[in-house]
């Protein structure tokens, strides 16, 4: 039973708990089944398969999981590891199920399991949230300051060499500054992961946020030399590195920012007055890679009356719209090249990127930057494109194109 000096109940009565919709829970199943098969092939094999739920709640994901394995006459070995007895239920699948109650941050299993399933917590923490948690903020700095980053970092620690662990969870993990410790180990740790976004944010009653079903097979041996993570979106492999560094500076040579203006909060300097003022580019102004100014939406806010000190924007640059048309794995990005004399300031919804090295031909540098932003973005978890995310794409480009000056 649970130390209630490790886990009190209250402490993490309800954190981060959302049931999993059963076409969710399905589709797990027919996950590790698929697993199961490609590790066992061949008719009747019936080596004893050993499936491991954490933050099992009633224990439907490995419930699920089995009843698959049984259908392929396979024979399954069911753990549930949960620390609110309220939840636990004695969901039993052929007999051979142990329920746990623990904690999952805590807990040490008797032996590592061929499969791990979960839909581990989310929530944000904090300092002093983790210590009610009794979660070591050392650990929690290094994988990441969210529950369900801390769940997915304890499955792959848990799970054996040569085995899988199949995730419903957010997968904002790829891009986020805040997930490097836990994109090492995923680097570390981990021959492939396939990514299969959900297209609806509102999968979880309550919850407005991006999941994936997410499937990481663990090296077959500890030390395995490997080239790196293969990664696949949807079954189809994409060229996407785990970045497991922070990158170099850019100084003297682009010069990245959000645009100053947020209208909302500088309503008494904008105006529809050309003469009191700088124009400004919205956002909205970029479409496919046009620039145009004359929605009619920005009218009554187009003119900025900057005050002294304010230093305004021109070519050329490349202005970026922050907010992406599409979904994970099909974004769009709105981005245009300003070559000419205008002079403007931009609003907080548009990044621009000033080329600041004489040498560089602003055309070559405005077409790689936005092929190497559409490569790394495919996966990102939400449609708002960030500075770092710009910066990072714009390091990548620089490293990798042997042509970006002007022609002699």
């Amino acid at each position: 039973m649970t130390d209630p000096k490790v886990q009190p109940d209250r402490a993490w009565a309800g954190i981060g708990q959302f049931d999993t919709p059963p076409d969710l829970v399905r589709a797990v199943g027919a996950v590790a089944r698929r697993i199961a098969l490609r590790k066992l092939p061949g008719a009747g094999r019936r080596r004893r398969f050993c499936v491991l739920d954490l933050f099992a709640g009633d224990g439907r994901l490995g419930a699920a999981a089995c009843r698959e394995l049984l259908a392929s006459n396979l024979d399954p070995r069911l753990e549930l590891v949960e620390c609110d007895t309220r939840r636990l239920t004695d969901s039993r699948v052929n007999g051979s199920t142990r329920l746990t109650v623990a904690n999952v941050f805590q807990w040490v299993p008797r032996a590592a399991p061929d499969l791990v399933v979960l839909n581990p917590p989310f929530m944000r923490l904090t300092k002093a949230r983790a210590e009610i948690l009794t979660l070591p903020w050392a650990d929690v700095q290094a994988t990441g300051p969210n529950l369900y980053l801390l769940g997915l970092s304890r499955a792959l620690g848990i799970c054996r060499w040569g085995g899988s662990v199949v995730a419903i969870a957010p997968f904002g993990w790829l891009t986020s500054a805040l997930a490097l410790g836990f994109r090492r180990q995923v680097s570390d740790l981990c021959s492939s992961v396939t990514i299969v976004p959900e297209r609806s944010r509102s999968r979880f009653r309550g919850v407005h946020q991006d999941i994936a079903i997410q499937t990481f097979v663990i090296r077959s041996t500890q030390g395995d030399r490997h080239p790196g993570t293969r990664m696949f979106l949807s079954g189809r492999r994409i060229p996407l590195l785990l970045k497991t560094s922070r990158d170099s500076s850019l100084a003297g040579t682009l010069r990245i920012r959000v645009g100053t203006v947020v209208w909302n909060r500088e309503r008494e300097r904008l105006s529809s007055d050309s003469n009191c003022g700088v124009p400004v580019v919205y956002g909205g102004d970029i479409s496919e890679r046009q620039l145009s100014m004359d929605d009619e939406r920005y009218g009554e806010k187009r003119f900025y009356g900057a005050p002294d000190g304010a230093r305004p924007l021109k070519g050329p640059i490349i202005l970026i719209r922050r907010v992406l048309r599409g979904g994970p794995g099909h974004w769009k990005i709105d981005a245009c090249l300003v070559t000419d004399d205008l002079q403007f300031l931009a609003e907080n919804h548009v990044i621009s990127v000033v080329v600041e090295d004489d040498i560089l031909d602003p055309e070559k540098v405005f077409r790689s930057l936005v092929e190497a932003l559409e490569s790394s973005i495919r996966l990102l978890a939400h449609p708002s494109l960030s500075v770092r995310a710009v910066k990072e794409a714009a390091v990548r480009m620089m490293k990798g194109s042997d042509d970006l000056v002007r022609d002699l």
